[in-house]
């Protein structure tokens, strides 16, 4: 887990964290590209306590190394759930990407309806903020498929079977717009939504086209060099023959499997046997190569469903075992890229202009958060180059307040106006324009609100 401790100091460069050693005693070892130049930060260190007197600084950044001795998929770090209850988060980095990123369609299935729901057993996902798990007892079902996360690798169970044993789990990547076939299993039951009934079997029905196709982007699976697709089921508990996921508390119990095979849109016998919705080993849940389960609600914007836009992507990326020989030619190892702080690039400043805004607004001057300890009033300037000015005028024009600004320290981006004019009097309630004037890198204007206790 890298951690910025110090932003001056970051360098262009791409890292690198592999393990080595033996699996009764690892270690670890980081090294960083520059321009092609490999070099060693740290070698062979086999303190993985994740203390914060045991990690190692260099460029800025803070490396920190804790033991794993489990896989799957990362539990959220600001999940209130797992936090309150006790559970050991050891990251601060959610087990998924969305790009673009911000523009998500989906949330989590709604905590309490899983508890209380009959077609899920109360148990959670190991992503929460994401509704998605590796399939793992004390997991989604407490059920383990044929995928083994501490497998070294897959096999055919079979000839001419496409379904898989083994593992480790793979890092997938999700294209929205992207069509392709998914098998549909369906409850004998009908439209099960109507009555909450226990969802104990959902028989094949048939394959179906999904609006997103879902591939494996890992480097331990590739096919003829390009990423493997592979095969998706779902259950359509409302039995409309459709995947489409809704915003209700539980997104229409459209769960929803990542299979580990690769995809055909000929629907395979192995899987038209297949009751997904029984745990028995001969034909149920257990008995298929199911990856991930994911559950994922339609957010609700205002009322109005989210949607994707064609080519938006999902990446999920599970953890693995923190051993040297996890998998016999590729070590695990975990690499990221770091743009270095620059100095006085004078385009890149005058980019950040556009950051400039104030806070908070509109200032409410009958509550008391708007007051410091002193009990004097403010209203902030942020993403503040070193030197400008900055002028605070009424809607008539009238000058108000100007502050010119030469601050030297780096670290310091804001400026405070205690609401008063230039003859320190205390402003009336209204709106106020702002112009920040930062000389040869541009200006920005803004509108304030000003309701005062007076």
């Amino acid at each position: 887990m890298p951690v910025i401790y110090d932003p001056l100091k970051l360098v262009s460069a791409r890292y690198t964290s592999a393990f080595g050693g033996t699996n009764a005693n690892p270690n670890w070892t980081v090294t960083k590209v520059i321009n092609g130049t490999t070099s060693v930060l740290f070698e062979n260190v086999y303190n993985f306590s994740g203390t914060q007197d045991s990690v190692k600084r260099a460029d800025g950044l803070i490396f920190n190394h804790q033991m794993v001795k489990d896989s799957g998929l990362v539990k959220d770090p600001d999940d209130a759930f797992y936090n309150a209850y006790g559970y050991n988060i050891k990251t601060n980095q959610k087990c998924w990407t969305y790009e673009p990123q911000g523009k998500e369609w989906f949330i989590a299935p709604d905590t309490t309806a899983i508890k209380s729901a009959k077609l899920i057993t109360g148990r959670q996902f190991q992503s929460r903020s994401l509704g998605m798990s590796f399939t793992t007892v004390g997991a989604f079902r407490s059920l383990v498929t044929r995928v083994k996360a501490n497998g070294s690798s897959f096999q055919p169970v079979s000839s001419n079977n496409p379904m898989l044993n083994g593992g480790p789990l793979r890092k997938i990547k999700i294209v929205f717009g992207q069509n392709q076939k998914a098998y549909r299993y369906k409850p004998l039951t009908g439209n099960v939504l109507l009555t909450d009934t226990n969802l104990n079997s959902t028989p094949y029905a048939d394959m179906t086209e999904i609006p997103f196709s879902i591939f494996a982007v890992d480097e331990l699976d590739t096919s003829n060099g390009n990423p493997r697709q592979l095969n998706v089921a779902y259950i359509d508990a409302d039995n409309d023959g459709l995947w489409n996921p809704d915003t209700t508390s539980l997104g229409k119990y459209h769960f929803t499997y990542i299979l580990a095979s690769s995809y055909d849109s000929v629907p395979a016998t192995i899987y038209t046997t297949k009751d997904l919705g029984i745990g028995t080993s001969s034909n149920g849940f257990v008995s298929t190569d199911i990856m991930y389960a994911w559950l994922p609600r339609v957010k609700n914007v205002n009322g109005v469903p989210a949607q994707w836009t064609n080519g938006d992507a999902l990446t999920i990326s599970p953890y693995r075992i923190t051993r040297p020989d996890f998998v016999p030619g590729y070590p695990v190892k975990y690499s990221w890229e770091v743009k270095g702080t620059e100095f006085g690039n004078r385009q890149l400043a005058s980019s950040e202009v556009n950051s400039i805004n104030v806070f908070p607004n509109p200032y409410y001057g009958l509550s008391d958060l708007e007051y410091n300890d002193d009990g004097a009033r403010f209203i902030y300037v942020s993403h503040l180059p070193q030197s400008c000015s900055i002028y605070f005028y009424t809607l008539d024009g009238t000058l108000v307040k100007r502050i010119d600004r030469n601050q030297s320290d780096p670290n310091n981006s804001l400026e405070k106006w205690d609401l008063k004019n230039d003859s320190g009097n205390n402003v009336a309630s209204g709106m106020y324009l702002v112009y920040v004037d930062c000389k040869e890198l541009g200006v920005k204007t803004l509108k304030i609100a000003v309701f005062t206790r007076d």
